[in-house]
């Protein structure tokens, strides 16, 4: 077991999956073992988040609008607090965003964390659509959200 460990939630692993996003989860792992971090992943999916949730990253994968419709309630309802809270304790999030300054502003005024990674060039996945996990709008890349430190 390496010094360095690394605790990944894959919040709604089984509707979220449109672009392959399981996928992505598994060459993150394999890139981290390379790198001789070891790395832990949580699928986590509707309903109350579980108590072993010391989480370093949670990943949000992406989905055509009608699971992503699905998933709202649940998102407001069992996960927004959590994560406000993640954030608050230095996690970071990689999530879609709709790339408007209203949104990045209610963010940062909400939960003090700021976008700290636009990818310009990624991965085909990482590129593809989706709907803003703060707006619900549409999205057109994933960002990395984050406290500064």
């Amino acid at each position: 077991m390496s010094e360095k460990n690394l605790h990944i939630c894959h919040l709604y692993y089984d509707i979220l999956n449109l672009y392959g996003d399981n996928g992505n989860i598994r060459t993150m792992e394999k890139r981290l073992a390379w790198r001789g971090i070891d790395s832990k992943v949580s699928r986590v999916t509707f309903g109350p988040v579980p108590d072993d949730n010391d989480y370093d990253i949670i990943f949000i994968g992406g989905g055509q609008d009608f699971e992503q419709e699905l998933l709202v309630k649940d998102l407001f309802e069992y996960k927004a607090e959590w994560l406000k809270e993640q954030i608050e304790k230095g996690g970071f999030i990689l999530a879609h965003w709709d790339g408007t300054t209203e949104t990045e502003e209610r963010i940062k005024e909400e939960t003090k964390a700021t976008i700290r990674c636009i990818p310009m060039v990624a991965d085909e996945e990482s590129l593809q659509p989706g709907k803003c996990v703060f707006s619900g709008k549409p999205s057109d890349c994933r960002v990395l959200f984050a406290r500064a430190y």
